[in-house]
């Protein structure tokens, strides 16, 4: 039954899982909804393939349907794979990827802005803690005015009855320092709160970063499944061409169909000439029926006038009668067969010329070919013995053919459409394997000199470590290796150091000084592999006893020829080493002041002086 573009859209919604026309669950501009309408007007959305399959066949594969996992049916009845692991379709995917880049690039200004907000919170911590430092070592100051203080106040005493005015003065500053002390210690305490909410806000901050980096991982994993669908796109296309070279396999196949058949049509033909001709010679004897009928009733009427002369019959023109009479009805038996024969064949006459019409018909809307046709094409008739094979051949073409469904007309044109596209991605293809090979190239280089140098310098930096160990320690051995030197990049490096006159399998198993002193002979090895122009240092030797803070003092003074040293320390063995002084203090609230000392202009120190600074 033929359908009307309006009763197949009619048709379509009467099947299962019919969502809509395209057209009509697009939204646009109303502008574009001529376009839209005239693009997506005969287009229906289905749930599933199963259903759209099911409203294909029914209204005759003239509908192009579209499945919301991507499977597309044209019209015609070709078919288009999708992807099964996009819930969106091919109308939304493109609106899909603009939203998430979209998402992306807000993503990335919130984090910028979250990064430049965390700046900001550091910064405010550093100087947090700047304030705190200065505020503690202002304390320190404090306490060590304080404890000249009292020096002076008992040196004081043995000329108490002298000086007794003095010694109230004395106490009087005294006792304002000690307040002046506590609002310190209130300050301190005050700070220490700051820095805890500080603190808590920098670790929110923190939680909320790892949350924005949740957000862009799941972005770059939606990115990957994107990429993951051009992939299936770029199967399907390989898929594509594969089709196409069995439909061609199969044209080869229905021409070789086409000549079975006319050998078929071929062998009809004799049939119905044979038939025709026992036709023929069914009338000639029907003829010799009705001549030898004519005959007996032409002998019955002479029969007849010669009973009518008879008056009186007697036996034997009776028997002769009856002789007649019984040859009579036996021929006009004779004649009532022959008649039905004559019936039966022109009646399968007139049903072989049906089939023969039928067969032309079928032949002519399948090939577009006459009897005529066929026969010109030369293809030998087909024996009684091949009929069998020829027809079980056309049948199982037939089922082919019906499984294959019906052919797409336009599919010369998709695939130059995807020829085209193919050999263009294979071109990307290729310049994107030569640039990957270059930058694997190169990569590989920079990590040979990279092996190259870090070996070199590594073993420079072990044979000073040693020597300068020998030097601090006074003796001793040590040495630094690789824990896997078969990939020197991603080694961990492992520390050996025995101090003369001792055995050590780890160094936990030394004391603190001992392995801050390590530290510090490690550093000295590798500042002469690669020296610069200076060096902040602070409270480096905060763990070495006397012996060993001479020591180091000693070394900072042979390298500090060539090298400047700052240096932020408490030990006086450190500050007599050194060749200016820097103190800070605070004599009044919120205000520092800096105290310089030049070590080299003077000749000594006074005894009982602790100065905490700076000094290079």
């Amino acid at each position: 039954r033929a359908l009307t573009p309006t009763h197949e859209m009619e048709e379509a919604k009467k099947c299962r899982g019919y969502l809509g026309v395209a057209a009509e669950l697009v939204e646009s501009e109303a502008k574009f909804r001529d376009v839209v309408s005239s693009q997506l007007g005969r287009t229906v959305v289905f749930a599933d393939l199963d259903s759209a399959n099911e409203m294909a066949r029914r209204t005759g594969f003239r509908v192009k349907v579209v499945t919301l996992d991507g499977q597309v049916i044209n019209a015609g009845g070709s078919f288009t794979g999708g992807s099964v692991k996009q819930r969106a379709g091919v109308l939304s995917r493109a609106g899909q990827i603009e939203e998430l880049g979209k998402t992306l690039k807000e993503l990335a200004a919130r984090l910028a802005e979250l990064a430049a907000q965390r700046k900001e919170l550091e910064a405010q911590n550093d100087e947090l803690l700047f304030q705190r430092d200065d505020v503690a070592n202002r304390v320190a100051l404090l306490t060590a005015l304080q404890n000249n203080e009292l020096t002076d106040v008992a040196g004081l005493r043995a000329k108490l009855d002298a000086n007794e005015e003095l010694i109230l003065k004395l106490q009087a500053d005294f006792e304002a320092l000690r307040e002046q002390r506590a609002g310190y210690d209130e300050e301190l305490a005050r700070l220490s709160a700051e820095e805890k909410a500080l603190r808590l806000q920098i670790e929110e901050i923190g939680a909320l970063r790892a949350e924005k980096d949740v957000l862009r991982n799941d972005v770059l994993d939606a990115k990957s499944a994107v990429e993951q669908e051009m992939t299936e796109l770029y199967i399907n296309i390989s898929a594509v061409r594969k089709d196409i070279e069995t439909v061609e396999v199969y044209i080869a196949e229905s021409d070789g169909r086409a000549a079975g058949i006319a050998a078929e049509i071929e062998a009809l033909c004799t049939r119905i000439e044979e038939a025709q001709a026992g036709i023929a010679a069914e009338l000639a004897r029907q003829e010799a029926n009705r001549n030898t009928f004519a005959e007996g009733e032409r002998v019955l009427a002479e029969l007849n006038d010669r009973r009518q002369r008879l008056t009186s019959g007697n036996m034997d023109i009776e028997r002769k009668r009856a002789a007649v009479s019984e040859k009579l009805r036996a021929k006009m038996a004779e004649q009532q067969v022959v008649f039905e024969a004559h019936t039966k064949n022109e009646n399968k006459l007139n049903a072989l010329r049906e089939e023969q019409d039928k067969i032309a018909a079928r032949f002519w809307e399948e090939y577009e070919m006459t009897r005529n046709d066929a026969v010109a094409l030369g293809y030998p008739t087909l024996t009684a013995a091949e009929r069998a094979a020829a027809v079980e051949l056309q049948t199982s073409c037939r089922n082919r053919l019906r499984a294959l469904g019906n052919v797409d007309l336009d599919a010369v044109n998709k695939y130059k459409e995807v020829k085209e596209r193919y050999d263009y991605m294979s071109a990307q293809i290729a310049d994107m394997t030569a640039a990957r090979d270059d930058l694997l190239k190169i990569i590989a280089d920079l990590e040979s000199e990279m092996k190259t140098s870090f070996v070199a310098t590594f073993n420079q930096i072990n044979e000073n470590f040693n020597r300068t160990f020998s030097e601090l320690f006074g003796g001793g051995h040590a040495e630094i290796s690789l824990s896997d030197p078969a990939d020197v990049l991603t080694s961990g490096i492992e520390i050996k150091a025995a101090p003369p006159g001792k055995i050590i399998k780890n160094l936990t198993m030394l004391s603190g000084g001992e392995q801050s002193f390590v530290a510090i002979a490690l550093f000295f090895a590798i500042l002469q592999v690669n020296p610069t122009p200076f060096f902040i240092l602070d409270e480096i030797e905060a763990a070495l006893d006397e012996v060993n803070v001479a020591r180091f003092a000693a070394y900072i003074k042979r390298y500090s020829l060539d090298t400047q040293f700052i240096l932020i320390t408490h030990r006086r063995g450190t500050m007599e080493a050194a060749q200016r002084l820097y103190g800070v203090t605070m004599p009044e609230r919120g205000i520092s002041k800096v105290l310089a000392l030049d070590v080299s202009s003077i000749s000594g120190k006074r005894e009982g002086d602790d100065w905490n600074g700076i000094f290079s």
